[in-house]
């Protein structure tokens, strides 16, 4: 009895025992398994974080020289932008004056394209919302730093006022620059072509020109004038009639932030002028 007791517990252990280490074998399966979970995550996690500095890498990576810019803001650069405008001209016998604040937001969205909007806030001779909204678009044809750039650009107005239609035009340029150095760039193309929709459709061409001259790495001037515009049922003007300035300066604070000068006026024909405040900030 003594062996058959000893031989029903050699073979009860011979069952217990594999089956302890097997599930022994299966427990560290599983602790591995979640050990390598909890890396993957921890992994992800850290993609996700290197994905949120992206943006701050390509506004480190944005340069402070405006000659140097892109014409399109890089994917995921956002500019948001806040122009003071006061205009002055003469209707008769009297100067009329009036104040108004233009705000504007541009995002790159994809590679090479961006679009955006802008409205504006009347302050002068009343404090009124503007009622017309405007939207924008530009997408990148060509960019380097040296030589040539071009962007196709385009603007649309809605109107919202009574007694207007929604959609009543829209420009289109191309806006040009070409970089014969480190400091001089050349500009035109912008405003090319503005399309009117109400009444008899018409178009009128215009051929502007620019020259920016980076003074420094944060000081960036440019002259604008507008050599001839025909079309839209008009006669022809050219320098001889009109020859519209602009002169702006561009102070980069730093690569998130510009403030700037503008100065509108006519070298031929008096139609008063304006001066424009501005504030670029990116994120």
């Amino acid at each position: 009895m003594k062996y058959i007791k000893h031989l029903i517990l050699l073979s009860m252990l011979s069952l217990i025992v594999p089956n302890v280490a097997l599930a022994e074998r299966n427990d560290a399966q599983k602790e591995q398994s979640e050990t390598k979970k909890r890396k993957g995550k921890k992994r992800k996690g850290k993609k996700r974080k290197g994905k949120k500095r992206k943006g701050k890498n390509k506004l480190r990576r944005y340069p402070l020289k405006v000659n140097a810019r892109p014409l399109v803001l890089p994917t995921g650069l956002n500019e948001v932008s806040a122009a003071l405008n006061f205009t002055s001209f003469s209707q008769g016998k009297k100067d009329v004056t009036s104040s108004a604040m233009n705000i504007s937001f541009k995002r790159g969205i994809i590679p090479k394209l961006e679009i955006g909007a802008s409205t504006g806030l009347l302050l002068n001779p009343e404090v009124d919302w503007s009622s017309s909204f405007t939207l924008l678009s530009a997408y990148k044809i060509a960019g380097r730093r040296k030589g040539l750039s071009l962007a196709a650009q385009v603007a649309m107005p809605l109107n919202f006022g009574e007694n207007q239609d929604v959609v009543s035009g829209l420009s289109a340029g191309l806006a040009t620059r070409y970089r014969i150095n480190k400091q001089v760039a050349l500009h035109t193309g912008e405003g090319l072509i503005n399309l009117s929709f109400s009444g008899d459709p018409n178009a009128i061409i215009n051929i502007p020109v620019g020259v920016a001259f980076q003074i420094n790495k944060r000081i960036n001037v440019r002259a604008d004038t507008r050599i001839i515009s025909f079309g839209g049922g008009q006669d022809t003007v050219s320098i001889a009639d009109s020859l519209p300035l602009q002169l702006r300066g561009l102070y980069t604070i730093r690569r998130a932030m510009d403030a700037g000068l503008a100065v509108n006026t006519n070298l031929v024909a008096d139609e008063g002028w304006s001066a424009i405040a501005v504030f670029n900030y990116r994120m």
